[in-house]
């Protein structure tokens, strides 16, 4: 079976106006690209084409990380993923959080588009932050899309959303897939609170996963102080021709 190390991401073409190509499997990609077809075709696009690319590489594999920065790659982040494996649970569920309904989508994507200023399209000073911006709030609009996501939990205060938790289930936990809250109400618990919603009302959770920006220290000392471990770390690399 052919290996498939590189293919094109149309969604994040759509606000970049560019051919944007996700790495699937930078192990492969960065040892091969000497030599697998599929990688020279994707060499010759971007060297004659205004593209975007990105991938993760093992923070351990400093051969891959040359290799990357060979071929014109760029750091831009530094990705690491923390798990719980106690998640905490309340006796008493907040009436004021609550699971995502359609009429939501409009307030999340408000919320979402002004609430990630560390994530790796605003840490690229080539992608302008109003692009970033589009980005986020469309990833989270695509749960109502039925596009990404298994559940969304959302917090009000007089019917206003103020937070907002979007999660993937595996096996026997899930992925913080995105979480924000309201500047006005941060440090509040509200994400605490959102994610023992979570653990209570989603059947069958063991562990949590997320995955933050080394450079998002506010969220690293959230997480650390809920439980969450460090399990690994990828470094972020962007080719922006």
């Amino acid at each position: 079976m052919l290996k498939v190390s590189v293919k094109e991401d149309n969604w994040l073409s759509s606000f970049l106006d560019k051919q944007s190509f996700v790495v699937t499997d930078s192990d492969f990609f960065f040892r091969n690209h000497r030599l697998d077809d599929t990688i020279k075709s994707w060499k010759h696009y971007v060297s004659s084409h205004p593209s975007f690319t990105y991938c993760k590489v093992d923070t351990g594999s400093i051969d891959l990380i040359t290799e990357a920065e060979n071929l014109g790659f760029r750091l831009i982040d530094t990705n690491i993923l923390l798990v719980n494996n106690n998640p905490i649970f309340n006796q008493n569920l907040d009436n004021e959080i609550q699971f995502a309904t359609s009429e939501d989508k409009d307030s999340v994507m408000e919320l979402a588009e002004k609430s990630f200023i560390y994530s790796r399209f605003h840490l690229d000073p080539k992608i302008d932050n109003s692009i970033a911006n589009k980005i986020k709030a469309n990833w989270a609009g695509n749960y109502f899309n039925k596009k990404r996501g298994d559940f969304m939990i959302v917090t009000k205060i007089n019917s206003r959303i103020i937070g907002f938790l979007q999660v993937i289930k595996e096996n026997e936990g899930y992925i913080i897939d995105l979480i924000a809250v309201d500047t006005s109400f941060r440090k509040m618990g509200v994400a605490k609170r959102m994610l023992d919603f979570a653990n209570k009302m989603i059947p069958g959770i063991n562990y949590v996963k997320v995955g933050t920006q080394i450079a998002n220290v506010p969220s690293l000392r959230v997480y650390n102080s809920l439980g969450f471990k460090i399990k690994c770390s990828h470094y972020v690399f962007h080719l922006n021709t």
